[in-house]
């Protein structure tokens, strides 16, 4: 019988983190989650993250990425790394998490790569979604705040744009508004569970377990803490020069991922000018499933 293989097709800032935590017990991600191999791969990303992990990590956590860097870029050395991750220990799952990098994997190469994983797994694949205008804010504020991302509009236009003006440049360039076209594009090339994160959190937990339980072909009953589910706004963070605490608000460290990303209020002003943007995406997922997920096209009231 064939390992099971699971490949994570995205979409970030939806809880991604949560859910491995969710399904960490049947499923081995290995020490880098988001190593982005595929789209490197694919010639469009780039090896960054796992010269990091390498890096910052001892030699014995960091060894199967180090392997995995100095064998040839090919799909047989992903395939002999995750062979080695699945012996490695009892989890009988193992998977790559690389989510936002793997949403954008090309059709091609994304047929292609399956083709050749099936021959040594049984791959199966999911996606979780969140409320798209909740989404790109998460994401956005995130690369504002960001000192990287600070550093390089301070270089490229000799002073820090507003968040308005960042807001305005990115909003109509934000890749995860492709909902439904990309969970189609996986869909045809690989059994794909579409999983709603608010519904998950919020909704129906046991039944969404369930699903997701017969999806993986493993039981899945403990469902992790996920910030952004109920959805606090923004936590109070006031760290040194405003950035986050890693203990601020009681907020488990495992998660400062999320709550270290939303510092500005998403109004209902904002909400609906995002909205006017995002239209398209809950329109094409009403046409999908024939209504929105819970919570998805109003904003909260955070009062």
């Amino acid at each position: 019988m064939k390992p099971t293989f699971l490949l994570c097709g995205g979409v970030g800032w939806c809880a991604t983190n949560p859910l491995r935590y969710t399904l960490a017990d049947v499923c081995n991600v290995g020490k880098l989650r988001e190593h982005h191999y595929l789209y490197y791969l694919s010639g469009e990303g780039n090896n960054k993250a796992m010269v990091k992990h390498c890096q910052t990590n001892d030699a014995k956590t960091s060894q199967p990425i180090r392997e995995l860097l100095n064998s040839p870029v090919s799909i047989e050395s992903y395939i002999s790394y995750y062979k080695k991750l699945y012996d490695s220990t009892d989890i009988p799952i193992i998977a790559d998490g690389s989510g936002c990098s793997n949403f954008m994997l090309s059709e091609e190469f994304l047929s292609k790569t399956i083709k050749k994983l099936s021959e040594h797994f049984d791959v199966r694949s999911y996606m979780i979604f969140r409320d798209p205008v909740r989404r790109a804010w998460s994401h956005l504020n995130f690369l504002y705040f960001r000192l990287e991302e600070k550093l390089e509009r301070i270089k490229t236009d000799n002073r820090n744009i507003s968040f308005n003006e960042f807001l305005n440049s990115k909003l109509n360039k934000d890749w995860s508004g492709q909902y439904i076209q990309t969970l189609e594009k996986f869909q045809r090339h690989v059994n794909t569970l579409p999983i709603v994160m608010e519904e998950l959190w919020e909704g129906d937990t046991d039944a969404e377990l369930e699903l997701i339980s017969t999806h993986i072909g493993e039981r899945v009953d403990t469902l992790y803490e996920n910030v952004f589910s109920p959805d606090r706004g923004v936590i109070n963070a006031s760290g040194k020069d405003g950035h986050p605490k890693y203990f601020d608000s009681n907020m488990p460290r495992y998660l400062r991922d999320q709550w270290s990303s939303d510092r500005l209020e998403l109004t209902p002003d904002i909400y609906h000018q995002m909205k006017k943007v995002f239209q398209p995406t809950y329109d094409a997922w009403e046409n999908k499933f024939g209504s929105l997920p819970k919570y998805w096209g109003r904003p909260y009231n955070y009062q």
